[in-house]
């Protein structure tokens, strides 16, 4: 049985390459057009086709449609709950699928990559601790750094400690705002 990564907003194109060089079978969500035409690229060579489903879609903590406000920089960035958001250069909307409509159907996740500028609280609150526990590993990155988004030490916490109870925490701040959960 192979191991299975699910990427939610969080890898580019070389970080699919890295996984699936690793021996991943990739499941990747991506509202983003650019970084969506990057997947399907891969999807065309033999090494990725069986290994990588991509789809474009943005991850949230209820199902619908959000307005997607593509970031001007071109290094990410992208969001649908960033109204404030002022360097995009084009927006658009896109469907907004729920983590447990991505996790029901699965029997185990070696990896869960969460970075979706801003969403991952509501995306980890919104989703159930039956469908959480299916992951092994749960990779998040808060973003504090955008002060519109309110993601405090006190929200980020209360994150923390509803994945407590099943999860290992491993706080990797000295790198980047980012968590990894390992399931106990």
């Amino acid at each position: 049985m192979s191991k299975l990564y699910i990427s939610i907003g969080a890898l580019k194109a070389q970080g699919i390459r890295d996984r699936v060089s690793k021996g991943y079978d990739v499941i990747a969500y991506e509202p983003e057009n650019q970084n969506y035409q990057n997947y399907q690229k891969l999807l065309v060579k033999k090494a990725y086709k069986d290994r990588l489903i991509c789809y474009r879609k943005a991850v949230g903590s209820y199902a619908g449609k959000a307005l997607l406000r593509v970031s001007g920089t071109g290094d990410g960035g992208s969001s649908t709950i960033l109204e404030s958001l002022s360097d995009f250069r084009e927006s658009y909307y896109v469907e907004i699928v729920t983590l447990d409509s991505i996790l029901e159907p699965l029997l185990e996740v070696n990896t869960l990559d969460v970075d979706c500028e801003g969403a991952e609280i509501d995306i980890i609150l919104g989703a159930s601790l039956k469908n959480l526990q299916k992951c092994k590993r749960i990779l998040v990155e808060f973003h504090k750094h955008y002060p519109q988004l309110q993601q405090t030490d006190e929200m980020i916490q209360k994150c923390i400690k509803r994945l407590e109870p099943l999860f290992k925490v491993n706080d990797c701040r000295t790198y980047h705002p980012n968590y990894i959960f390992y399931r106990k």
